[in-house]
């Protein structure tokens, strides 16, 4: 079914003249809206792949499109009026019924909130799935920025944080909009953001923020005690770094004064009752966290960074990440994969399981392969090539008694003719690996984190050339 019949559907859906909230709705080039009163907007999308993982539902897929949107207007002290949604399909991976059963769902999780959905756009695309919302809300009482930040102001969180990726929770929460409403209609919040990026490095952008804004730096001190960690977050290695870090919880963190302060702590508001005191705003260096000993240690705003930059940096030079799924090794090794020219080698090390496969297939993905969904472990084909337009040569050492001679029995000669080489368990390799190849090291530091090191390769030295014997005349 074409596109033009998708159109018709959502006009029959979204389309009431009657409702007095929209002038004018789907089906022109654009939705005439009332303006009695400013609007916040806000936008963010949806990418497969990195914000859900293919299997999804529908349903979820839906829920956290409209709320994490939503989220961001409850961090402005704002409620939901209206949205706009852009749906842009993976060629042939959405039926009908299943783009249908996306609608509906959008419709049902905005209309939840007595917003309308009044307009967007459907396209499709041979990449990964991308879906877009803009959300226009009205302030409860007044829009709440991040920069209104001062000393002896005290912080506090909406609910416990940490291990959102663990039970599919970064897919399933509850924006806290009526949270908000009541908070803002009942004090002075001075400052809030939401937690989608990782308690520290949401913290440091209302540092941040506040410092642009008055021209004067904070610093913040945590109770370390003091930070609520979800259950979620129970089952990893590291329960408070996950809590300080993981991002996806879409909690608030808001700051009051020292008497708003006290009054929220003393008031019985069920709404309220969630909000934990986790520290306060001072003149100090950064962000601080202090134990129950009483040791203060000076934290980085660590989180989940969208990073825009190479990640090959200068010769022989390291970077360290950490993954918290598979989608997000898989992501990275799309975004080396997509650095990598024909002649390239990367070898890849680390702890069984860790997920030296999945990096690959990322690899793949980013060399543009043509099946990178084939990609899988070649240990007993000893193995694997991927045609594409850059294609992929995937070797597996782990038998190291057959494959110790590959590279110096004429493998190299791959490279030179045109694959990119991947090499899982290189480290059992006897032979010499080229000292140009790329070196990758994955770890676990939790049931479903990774820690990743990548070492840029060193080109190799330029032949020496012999000056002539007989000099020159």
């Amino acid at each position: 079914m074409s596109e033009l019949d998708d159109h018709r559907f959502l006009a029959t859906l979204l389309g009431d003249a009657s409702d007095p909230g929209s002038l004018l709705g789907p089906g022109d080039d654009c939705a005439l809206l009332p303006a009695g009163k400013p609007l916040l907007a806000t936008t963010d999308a949806l990418v497969e792949g990195r914000h859900y993982e293919v299997g999804a539902t529908v349903s979820d897929v839906a829920r956290k499109l409209v709320h994490r949107n939503f989220s961001d207007l409850a961090a402005m002290g704002a409620w939901p009026k209206f949205v706009l949604a852009t749906f842009a399909f993976r060629d042939g991976a959405w039926t009908q019924d299943a783009r249908r059963e996306l609608y509906r769902a959008v419709d049902g999780f905005v209309r939840a909130r007595g917003a309308r959905w009044v307009g967007g756009d459907l396209s499709s695309v041979a990449g990964p799935s991308v879906f877009s919302l803009v959300a226009l809300g009205c302030a409860v009482r007044r829009p709440v920025s991040r920069g209104g930040l001062a000393a002896r102001h005290v912080l506090f969180v909406s609910g416990p944080l940490g291990g959102s990726l663990v039970r599919g929770r970064h897919l399933r929460f509850e924006p806290r909009l009526e949270f908000a409403r009541q908070l803002v209609t009942r004090y002075d919040v001075t400052a809030m953001i939401d937690l989608s990026d990782g308690l520290l490095l949401d913290l440091g952008r209302l540092l941040e923020a506040s410092r642009l804004s008055s021209s004067t730096s904070f610093g913040v001190l945590l109770d370390e005690c003091a930070v609520p960690i979800h259950d979620d977050a129970m089952l990893g290695s590291d329960p408070l770094e996950a809590a300080l870090t993981d991002g996806e919880d879409y909690e608030l963190l808001f700051a009051l004064s020292e008497d708003d302060a006290t009054r929220l702590q003393a008031e019985a508001d069920p709404v309220l009752a969630t909000a934990v005191r986790i520290g306060v705003v001072d003149e100090g260096p950064g962000i601080r966290l202090r134990d129950a000993g009483g040791n203060v240690v000076t934290r980085e705003p660590e989180g989940y960074v969208h990073e825009f930059e190479p990640l090959l940096g200068p010769s022989g030079s390291s970077r360290r990440f950490v993954t918290h799924s598979e989608s997000e090794t898989q992501e990275l090794g799309r975004r080396l994969g997509a650095e990598l020219e024909p002649g390239d080698g990367v070898i890849l090390e680390g702890e069984l399981g860790a997920g030296k496969t999945v990096f690959v297939r990322g690899i793949a993905e980013g060399l543009g392969v043509d099946d990178p969904a084939e990609v899988r472990s070649p240990t007993y084909l000893l193995m694997i090539e991927h045609p594409g337009p850059k294609p992929l040569l995937h070797l597996d050492a782990y038998f190291a008694a057959r494959s110790r001679d590959f590279l110096a029995d004429g493998g190299e000669a791959y490279a030179r003719d045109g694959f990119v080489i991947a090499i899982e368990w290189a480290d059992r390799l006897e032979t010499p690996i080229p000292p140009q190849f790329h070196r990758v090291s994955l770890r676990h530091v939790g049931p479903e984190s990774r820690e990743l090191t990548l070492i840029r390769g060193r080109p190799q030295r330029e032949p020496e050339i012999e000056a002539d014997s007989e000099g020159d005349s």
